[in-house]
């Protein structure tokens, strides 16, 4: 009877660990697939409010669980955009006509749609369905209000503006391989935009957005730019850099796909990728690196 528990119990624990790698893997696939959408934005998207609203989330004092379906939102949360035609993405949902503004509103249903069909991510699909939904009740999909609002989805409403505010480029202008060559020039070139975005994210706190959440990721913003100001840029071969150290630069593909976002830490896999790529000269042999 032991022996039956403890293979059970074996057994259990392998199927348990191969759901768990089966889902991340599927994650992993979808955001892929939605990072390759982004076109109209000066570094990824989907990786900054990933990043952000896990960062977000934790200092808030969410646990493990929750923390890493939050990311998996953030990562996940403009899903349903995928498909949707450059007049819609190109432009600021206050510019678009009032049926172009209900093609726009349904990436909601879609995301959700697409992400209930695996029933492990049915979670972060119902964040996903609520990321656009505002605490006074003027969002969409549903007008929810306050605690009715899933905290993932009120943590992925504010960094969401924040990156659609600092990072998303003019109307048909894609992302270049324009370079940052330090860090000092980044932050004080950006400083006019970002007192701008932060100054509308605090008027808002308490009517479109969660006060906590501002504050939170207020918190979270300002020390990463602090810490930005201390980095050194290096242009360093891309076979000598090592994990850990953080793109200094976007870079794309000769046919626009974005396969490094400024600021993204860099790992063992994206190494590799950028070897691959810079072998074949679809990225310079040396790029701009942080650390």
């Amino acid at each position: 009877m032991s022996n039956n528990s403890s293979s059970f119990e074996s057994f259990a624990e392998q199927i348990a660990t191969q759901l768990a790698s089966s889902i991340f893997q599927t994650t992993e696939l979808l955001a892929e697939l939605v990072r390759m959408s982004e076109k109209y934005y000066s570094n990824s998207h989907s990786v900054f409010v990933g990043e952000k609203s896990e960062a977000v989330a934790r200092s808030l004092g969410c646990n493990e669980g929750d923390c890493f379906e939050i990311k998996t939102a953030g990562l996940l949360h403009d899903i349903g955009k995928i498909g949707s035609p450059d007049n819609i993405l190109s432009r600021q949902p206050n510019e678009l006509s009032t049926d172009d503004f209900r093609y726009y509103s349904s990436h909601i249903e879609e995301g959700y749609r697409l992400l209930s069909i695996h029933e492990e991510l049915k979670s972060i699909a119902n964040i996903v369905f609520q990321h656009h939904e505002r605490i006074d009740g003027s969002g969409f999909p549903n007008r929810l209000k306050k605690n009715d609002i899933n905290l993932g989805a009120k943590i992925i409403s504010v960094v969401d503006y924040y990156h659609n505010a600092m990072f998303r480029l003019p109307r048909d202008k894609r992302a270049s391989n324009s370079q940052i060559t330090n860090t000092t020039t980044y932050l004080e070139s950006t400083h006019p935009r970002f007192v701008q975005t932060m100054n509308y994210l605090h008027q808002k706190s308490g009517i479109y957005y969660s006060v906590d959440v501002v504050d939170a990721f207020t918190a979270v913003i300002e020390a990463e730019r602090r810490q930005l100001g201390e980095k050194t840029i290096l242009r360093v071969a891309v076979n000598q850099i090592k994990p850990g150290m953080l793109f200094a630069n976007d870079y794309s593909t000769s046919y626009g796909l974005l396969i490094a976002a400024s600021g993204e830490p860099i790992s063992e896999e994206a190494i590799k990728r950028l070897v691959s790529l810079a072998e074949i000269g679809e990225i310079p042999s040396k790029i701009l690196v942080m650390r």
